[in-house]
C-alpha cells in the first residue's frame, strides 16, 4: 500500500471523515481534543535483524460526535517525528538508517458510562491505516492496516472546556513483505514475516464542545 501523493491521502481522508460523520449521525455534541504526549514501541524483526522505532513525543487531533447516551463515534490522527534503527543480528550493533513520521489514521466508537457530573471515564476501539513516512528523498513510505483501543478519562471545566487523559495501544499488521522502504539508488530493506507492529501512546488534551 504505497501513494505518491502522502500528504494529499492523508489530509483529503481526514477532513472527509471529519465533516462526514456529523452529517450522517445527527450528533448531539461535537468535541475537538488537541493533544500531545509520547509514543513508544514499534519494533519488528526483519531477515537480517530488528528494526526499531524509537520512542519520541506526538501529537495530534481527536473528534469525538456524540450519537447517543454515553455513545461517541471517534476520529483520530497522531503523528510522531522520530527515526528508524537497525539491530544487527550477528553482531547486535544498532544504527539509525533515517527519519521517519508515523502517522495513525483511527475511526471508531467509544463509551462513557455517564456515572459522575464532571468526570467521565472511557473506553474507544478503533481501526484505520498507519503512515510509515520515510524522510529521505527518493524512499518509499509504507501504509499498512492498524486498529486498537484506548481508555482514559475526561473531565469537563465549563460546558465548553475540558481535559482529557488517555493511555493507547495501536498494533499495525505489515503482513508478509518482501522488501520495505525501497529507494532506486539504495534498495530496499529486506522484508518481514507477519509481523504485528504494537505502539503505545500517553497523551493529554485540551477538550473543546459545541
Amino acid at each position: 500500500m504505497r501513494s505518491k501523493h502522502p500528504h494529499l491521502v492523508h489530509v483529503g481522508f481526514f477532513l472527509a471523515v471529519g465533516l462526514a460523520i456529523p452529517c450522517a449521525t445527527h450528533a448531539q455534541k461535537v468535541e475537538i481534543t488537541p493533544f500531545g504526549g509520547r509514543q513508544f514501541g514499534g519494533a519488528f524483526n526483519i531477515r537480517s535483524g530488528e528494526l526499531n522505532i524509537p520512542s519520541a513525543w506526538n501529537y495530534g487531533l481527536i473528534l469525538d460526535f456524540t450519537t447517543g447516551p454515553g455513545a461517541q463515534i471517534e476520529v483520530l490522527y497522531a503523528r510522531q517525528e522520530t527515526s528508524l534503527e537497525q539491530r544487527d543480528q550477528a553482531t547486535g550493533t544498532v544504527a539509525t538508517l533515517f527519519d521517519i513520521v508515523v502517522e495513525h489514521f483511527q475511526v471508531g466508537v467509544l463509551y462513557e458510562p455517564e456515572i459522575f457530573r464532571t468526570t467521565r471515564p472511557f473506553a474507544s476501539l478503533t481501526g484505520g491505516v498507519t503512515h510509515y513516512d520515510a524522510q529521505e528523498p527518493g524512499r518509499s513510505g509504507e501504509w499498512r492496516f492498524s486498529g486498537g483501543f484506548a481508555g482514559g478519562v475526561k473531565r469537563s471545566l465549563t460546558p465548553h472546556v475540558g481535559v482529557r487523559a488517555d493511555a493507547r495501544i495501536l498494533f499495525t499488521l505489515l503482513g508478509s513483505v518482501d522488501y520495505i522502504f525501497c529507494t532506486t539508488s539504495a534498495g530496499c530493506l529486506t522484508g518481514v514475516e507477519g509481523a504485528i507492529v504494537a505502539q503505545g501512546l500517553l497523551t493529554g488534551g485540551v477538550i473543546l464542545s459545541f
